[in-house]
C-alpha cells in the first residue's frame, strides 16, 4: 500500500478501532444487565460485601454484577481499578448518551472525544437523578457529537459541553467541581524498569501544586 490507498487503509482503521470500541461497550452493559438478573451469595467479609447496616430486605444477596468489574479485569487482562473505570465509562456511554454510542459505533467520532462527552454529562439528566431537563441533555450530546465528528479537540470539545451546560444549569459549574472532588484519585502504574508513572486527577489546585 501507498499513497492514497494508504491514507484509506489508516482512516478505515481508526473508523473500525471506534466501532470496535462501541461493540465492547455493547458487551459489558449486556453483561451488567444480565448480572442484575442472577443475585449471588455474599462473601462475609469480602471486598464486595458492601451491604449498609439498615439492609433488611434481603441481607444474604447480592447483584452479580457487583462482580463485573473483576471480571472484565480478568477477560481484557487489565487491573481492577483500570476496568472499574472502563465499565464506569461504558456503561455511562450506553445508557445515557445512545446518540454518542451510535456515532462511535458508525465510526463518526473516535473513543477519546465519545469519553470527553460521556465524563461532562454524565448523571446530570433528571432522569439519571440530575438538574437538567434530558431534553437538554439530549440536546448538547447531539451537539457534541456535531463538534467531534467535525473534529473538535478533545480539550476544545470539554470546553463547549461545559458552556453549553453551563447555559442552560448556571449552577452546574459548582456542582461539577464538588462531583470532581469526589472522584479525586491518584493512580500508579509500573513501567516494568523499577519504575512507575503516577497520575493524579481532579485535585485542588492547591494540593496538586505539592
Amino acid at each position: 500500500l501507498e499513497g492514497v490507498e494508504l491514507d484509506a487503509e489508516l482512516a478505515s482503521v481508526h473508523r473500525q478501532m471506534s466501532a470496535l470500541a462501541a461493540y465492547r461497550a455493547g458487551l459489558i452493559e449486556r453483561k451488567a444487565t444480565l448480572g442484575a438478573r442472577q443475585p449471588l451469595p455474599f462473601a462475609p467479609g469480602a471486598r464486595t460485601d458492601t451491604r449498609p447496616d439498615a439492609d433488611v430486605d434481603d441481607p444474604s444477596l447480592q447483584a452479580a454484577d457487583d462482580f463485573l468489574p473483576d471480571e472484565v479485569a480478568v477477560l481484557l487482562n487489565m487491573s481492577v481499578a483500570s476496568a472499574r473505570y472502563l465499565v464506569d465509562d461504558d456503561l455511562a456511554l450506553v445508557r445515557q448518551f445512545p446518540v454518542v454510542w451510535h456515532a462511535l459505533a458508525d465510526g463518526r467520532i473516535d473513543e477519546a472525544r465519545a469519553k470527553v462527552v460521556v465524563k461532562a454529562l454524565r448523571y446530570q439528566a433528571a432522569t439519571w437523578g440530575g438538574p437538567v431537563d434530558d431534553a437538554v441533555i439530549d440536546a448538547i450530546a447531539a451537539q457534541a457529537v456535531g463538534w467531534a465528528a467535525a473534529g473538535c479537540p478533545p480539550t476544545t470539545l470539554k470546553e463547549r459541553i461545559d458552556a453549553a451546560l453551563i447555559a442552560a444549569d448556571p449552577e452546574a459549574a459548582d456542582r461539577r467541581k464538588a462531583l470532581r472532588k469526589r472522584e479525586a484519585g491518584v493512580r500508579v502504574q509500573g513501567t516494568g524498569d523499577g519504575l512507575a508513572d503516577l497520575r493524579a486527577t481532579n485535585l485542588e489546585a492547591a494540593d496538586a501544586s505539592w
